[in-house]
């Protein structure tokens, strides 16, 4: 079984109704739309800073969706694309990236999640460590699952 089946397996396991759940690095929203599905009247939100993906997941008017990054401060920062993968893109210039780049807003947990939250998954490339530490007050507070990739 692959990891995201398994991941996915124990997410439909864990959320229960009304649970809010935030999906950090949300790609194609497979997992938004599960927590969703999980959740039903539950709040989810989505971060994507990719407008590709993130205009998808805007069509889900059960998904609150922000085309930013996330990260430890409120910056503006380069998003590398991925050379062979649009989800390999990311604002740490990894070797796996190429030079093209596309600058882009970058926020905080903190500054942008103003409910209580039961799950937070985390897939950003590299930065998951930033994304925590930009959620620290949020993260105390409510002591959501975490799930990093």
């Amino acid at each position: 079984m692959k990891y995201e089946e398994r991941s996915m397996m124990e997410f439909r396991r864990i959320i229960h109704r009304g649970m809010n759940c935030i999906d950090v690095g949300a790609y194609k929203g497979e997992y938004s739309k599960l927590f969703k599905q999980c959740s039903q009247t539950g709040k989810i939100i989505a971060f994507e800073p990719q407008e590709k993906f993130i205009s998808k997941l805007k069509q889900n008017k059960e998904i609150v969706c922000y085309p930013i990054g996330l990260s430890n401060k409120i910056v503006v920062a380069r998003l590398y694309t991925g050379k062979y993968s649009s989800s390999q893109s990311g604002i740490i210039k990894q070797r796996f990236v190429s030079n093209e780049y596309k600058l882009i807003n970058i926020s905080t947990l903190d500054n942008e999640i103003k409910i209580p939250i039961s799950i937070l998954k985390v897939d950003v490339e590299g930065n998951e460590e930033k994304v925590i530490e930009g959620g620290e007050k949020l993260i105390r507070k409510y002591k959501p699952l975490i799930m990093l990739e």
